[in-house]
């Protein structure tokens, strides 16, 4: 399961909209590390700024939602990604999905304001063509795989909710065996067409964590009495 870092005296705190934000050193390096392609620097600086502004932009999305409904959120950048969790009353289903898809929304409305707001637009200077390239693909692209059908992806968690609220006793399951099928067809299909390494291994971890959940939750199951009367309430 994708585990997250544990608070260290490197951190960089502060808070947006009164919401707390927690960067992990990771999230500078593996980003850095993303963004190395022929080793220029400035490129690198670039691509971590447009990714840190993207990210806080998504987390935001999902956080400001979560506030706007009356729970207390928070974010965390860290060597994966983001990540909001909240605080409070259990929130409706549609509520819960509006906050998980509230997160590739803000993406999107980054990705129109740019490609809508400077279209025909042109700019000499190469670092600002490179800064808004890398603006609209981490928006735009980030924000359509994020929807996909995987957990933990936001995609994966709004499947998740329809499925818990079609099945409350095996939509759980279904949600991880489903994620752990389109994880695996993806990274096959990934790695085929693109010998993409770097999401072909993002694909194969995603597929190893749904296997490990789906392991628990067999392990669960064999270790409780369905013949309690009350067992479909579970």
């Amino acid at each position: 399961m994708i585990g997250v870092p544990q608070p260290s005296p490197y951190d960089i705190s502060f808070r947006l909209a009164g919401i707390p934000i927690r960067i992990s050193p990771m999230f500078w390096v593996i980003t850095a590390v993303l963004g190395w392609n022929d080793g220029n620097l400035t490129e690198v600086a670039i691509w971590v700024v447009c990714v840190l502004f993207s990210v806080i932009v998504h987390e935001m999305g999902h956080g400001l939602t979560n506030k706007l409904f009356g729970r207390r959120p928070a974010i965390i950048l860290h060597g994966m990604g983001g990540l909001c969790f909240s605080e409070g009353a259990t929130l409706s289903s549609w509520k819960r999905i509006l906050v998980l898809f509230n997160g590739p929304l803000a993406g999107f409305l980054v990705y129109l304001i740019i490609h809508n707001g400077l279209h025909g637009m042109k700019f000499s200077d190469p670092n600002v063509r490179e800064f808004l390239t890398n603006l609209v693909f981490i928006n735009l692209t980030w924000g359509l795989v994020n929807l996909i059908p995987i957990w933990p992806l936001d995609g994966g968690q709004i499947m998740g909710v329809v499925l818990q609220k079609v099945s409350s006793r095996r939509g759980l399951e279904l949600t991880h065996g489903l994620s752990f099928v389109v994880s695996v067809l993806g990274a096959i299909y990934i790695y085929s067409r693109t010998n993409e390494v770097y999401l072909t291994m993002l694909l194969g971890m995603f597929a190893f964590n749904n296997f490990q959940m789906l392991q628990l939750m067999k392990h669960s199951h064999l270790t409780t009495d369905d013949s309690e009367e009350e067992w479909w309430k579970r």
